[in-house]
């Protein structure tokens, strides 16, 4: 069985200075749905994911967008891999992409199959978050 659920969500208010801001999540899966006999959810099997969240106010926005596909999980249903794509925009101009495979959750920082492309610099997730003191960095 297909399964689709796409759910956005838009949230409006004032800021202090009056002005309207604009927070939106959308959020989409695609993939298959097994069922039991009685008809149950047993697994949901997804295809492709996307995530985007944006923070929007008359002078200023934030967007992050994030694809994911060739989703591979174990037979329990853990997450094994997926190929990733996606951007980072401020202010609407691209601040960064990102693109490559998932597939080392099981370490201390994830990412190494992951390329960021920045407008002065090239890296990987893992190395940039290692920069940022997000993880351990790499034992010489």
């Amino acid at each position: 069985m297909r399964y689709e659920c796409n759910r956005p969500y838009i949230s409006k208010a004032k800021t202090q200075y009056g002005k309207e801001a604009t927070i939106g999540v959308k959020f989409s899966i695609t993939g298959t749905v097994q069922r039991d006999s009685q008809c149950f959810s047993i697994q949901v099997i997804p295809e492709r994911i996307t995530f985007e969240f944006e923070d929007r106010a008359p002078d200023k926005s934030v967007t992050f967008y994030l694809e994911a596909q060739n989703i591979q999980t174990t037979s329990e249903g853990a997450f094994q891999s997926a190929s990733v794509s996606g951007y980072g925009k401020v202010d609407g101009r691209v601040a960064f992409t990102f693109s490559g495979q998932l597939d080392d959750l099981d370490q201390p920082c994830p990412g190494a199959h992951v390329n960021l492309t920045f407008a002065d610099r090239q890296t990987t997730l893992a190395a940039w978050m290692q920069a940022q003191g997000m993880c351990p960095s790499a034992t010489p």
